[in-house]
């Protein structure tokens, strides 16, 4: 649902990803949290908000 907290997290982080500089969107703070945060990161800072919300049915299709 549009209220999911979750998918309101995730939203909002997408905003403050793509608003980072290309060379810092990768970085994460624990080696062990590595792949999987690159993994998502690159995946979401390479989406349009509007796909993105659309993704998380935030908004609907």
């Amino acid at each position: 649902s549009p209220t999911s907290g979750y998918r309101l997290m995730e939203h909002a982080y997408a905003e403050i990803l793509q608003g980072l500089p290309k060379e810092i969107q990768q970085v994460v703070p624990i080696w062990d949290q590595v792949y999987m945060e690159e993994f998502h990161s690159g995946f979401v800072a390479g989406l349009d908000l509007a796909t993105w919300d659309e993704m998380l049915q935030l908004k609907v299709a």
